[in-house]
């Protein structure tokens, strides 16, 4: 068997925008919480680590503009917040679900 990305994904309209999401993982790799971790004690910044965990959960957008840090920050700050509460029901999923 092949080791390959299982993950799933999930899409997060962007209200701000007609017809426009964001398509993020509902997980982060190992690599990437070691990455995360290493920023998180580097910036020690809680927007910033935000955003570049978003970064590492993100698959994709509907915008024309690549992905990247300097356009989500262009996004309106209701978007953002938005697309965080979704983002941190994946890191913190709720206690009562059970698989």
């Amino acid at each position: 068997m092949k080791l390959e990305d299982i993950r799933g994904t999930i899409k997060i309209d962007l209200p701000s925008f007609k017809d426009q999401s964001i398509e993020v993982y509902d997980d982060l790799l190992v690599k990437d919480t070691k990455e995360l971790d290493a920023i998180n004690k580097k910036e020690n910044n809680p927007f910033d680590s935000g955003i570049e965990m978003l970064l590492r959960l993100a698959k994709s957008w509907t915008f024309d503009d690549e992905l990247t840090k300097e356009n989500i920050e262009m996004l309106p700050n209701k978007d953002l917040q938005i697309v965080m509460k979704e983002v941190a029901k994946i890191i913190k999923p709720d206690d009562k679900k059970k698989d």
